[in-house]
């Protein structure tokens, strides 16, 4: 990818792939925690994007104590991101947090937790997993368990962005619009001006590559407003 997006998270730089939408995947090529919004803590990684000793342990301890999903999400993909510098240890990574989520018993944990595991899988398949299947339905399934749970439903739209298509379909559109309605919704305060803040910049980047052209033909001008049209348009195509 040949242009990057710096992210400056409580102090640290951190080199984050891809500022366009044609650049790659958009589970690991676009930022769950865009430039601009409400700061996130950091895990695993060190300020040269090294995983630290340890990581593994680090980054549950963290996921555990977060309880924000947009957070959590950041943090796995930060350490799947440093892993392509080794990627024999993705596998272990996967197998682990597979294990953390079948491990768990109280259910909004477990769902919680199959998110944190199905997102990694389906983006290792993108950072040098190989032998990595991805688990695209699985979070799907964790999204229904959670159910209101805003980042999940924006997780299953990045998971089911047809990047290889033109257009979009229904069902990444309704999983977009179902994000940003529920956003809409929450109480004021960080998490929704982090979860704001993704969502207009998915708006501006990856949605502004899969449907300004249809805007175009259609005589209207591509902008947020015309594009949430057009993402409705999608939705209930189907």
């Amino acid at each position: 990818m040949k242009n990057r997006l710096a992210l400056t998270l409580t102090g640290i730089v951190f080199i984050h792939f891809a500022a366009t939408a044609a650049a790659g995947p958009p589970l690991v090529c676009h930022p769950w925690v865009p430039e601009g919004a409400p700061k996130t803590p950091l895990v695993a990684v060190d300020m040269d994007g090294k995983l630290m000793p340890g990581f593994e342990r680090e980054l549950f301890d963290a996921l555990d104590r977060e309880p924000e999903t947009l957070v959590r999400l950041q943090m796995t993909q930060r350490v799947l991101l440093a892993e392509q510098k080794s990627p024999d240890t993705i596998p272990s990574l996967l197998a682990a947090l597979k294990e953390r989520y079948d491990s768990a018993v109280d259910p909004k944990a477990r769902a919680e937790r199959r998110l944190d595991w199905a997102v990694a899988a389906e983006s290792a398949r993108f950072v040098g997993d190989e032998r990595g299947k991805g688990a695209m339905d699985e979070v799907v399934a964790a999204a229904k368990d959670l159910r209101t749970d805003a980042a999940a439903w924006l997780a299953v739209a990045r998971t089911k962005t047809p990047l290889m298509n033109s257009g979009t379909d229904a069902e990444h559109a309704r999983a977009f619009l179902r994000a940003y309605d529920m956003t809409a919704a929450l109480p004021d305060g960080k998490a929704k001006l982090r979860l704001e803040a993704v969502l207009a910049w998915d708006l501006d980047h990856l949605e502004a590559y899969l449907l300004d052209g249809g805007i175009t033909e259609a005589g209207e001008t591509p902008s947020p407003k015309t594009r949430l049209a057009a993402l409705r348009r999608h939705a209930e195509s189907k």
